[in-house]
């Protein structure tokens, strides 16, 4: 004892007080983290909007980057959704019925040559990502409409987008459990679409 002071020779923590901060530590992750995980996770109609604006954006971008049109494909079937090249036929008809109806004038114009099997793959050989989704059994579609045609008779709708940024003008309308409506629309003289709730 120096000057009436005591020296604590070991200034660390115990053991039993490691053990308590780990505890309180492990209790907090318990409770946090499954909370976390269910935050991050989509639900189906969160889901169904993600991948159905993912599958237009990239229908939209393969066929600005390829030349060719390209198809965004939702089956009425399993609601599975995918992307495809799109027929020249299929292109070339629309494209004349476009022109026929005068709708949109001269921003089909340069489809001409493309719809007709014109334009290059600028692939390069290279693989191009595919696109694979299908909608959550709880998320119904309600309403499809494809160039003033009603889709949801069909085997198969077809949404296509041209290499000039244009596409087809689509009107989608899916809800979760009949309760929560969306209603997504795709502007035809962007291809971009959009998505309001009801």
């Amino acid at each position: 004892m120096t000057g009436g002071r005591q020296i604590r020779g070991n200034s660390g923590y115990t053991m039993i007080e490691l053990l308590i901060v780990l505890g309180i530590i492990g209790i907090i992750a318990s409770i946090g983290i499954p909370q976390m995980v269910r935050a991050l996770e989509k639900g189906p109609m969160r889901q169904a909007l993600a991948d159905i604006v993912d599958g237009c954006a990239l229908a939209r971008s393969r066929a600005i980057l390829t030349g060719r049109p390209t198809s965004f494909v939702i089956r009425a079937e399993d609601g599975a959704m995918s992307i495809r090249p799109a027929s020249t036929q299929q292109a070339a008809s629309r494209h004349g019925r476009r022109r026929r109806s005068g709708g949109m004038g001269g921003i089909y114009s340069s489809l001409g040559a493309v719809a007709e099997g014109g334009g290059s793959d600028q692939s390069g050989g290279r693989k191009r990502p595919s696109f694979a989704a299908t909608l959550h059994e709880d998320v119904a579609v309600e309403e499809l409409i494809i160039n003033t045609e009603r889709g949801m008779d069909l085997d198969e709708a077809v949404v296509t987008f041209y290499p000039n940024g244009v596409s087809d003008e689509m009107t989608l309308q899916i809800s979760l459990l009949l309760q929560e409506r969306r209603l997504i629309t795709l502007d035809p003289i962007v291809g971009i679409p959009e998505i309001e709730e009801l």
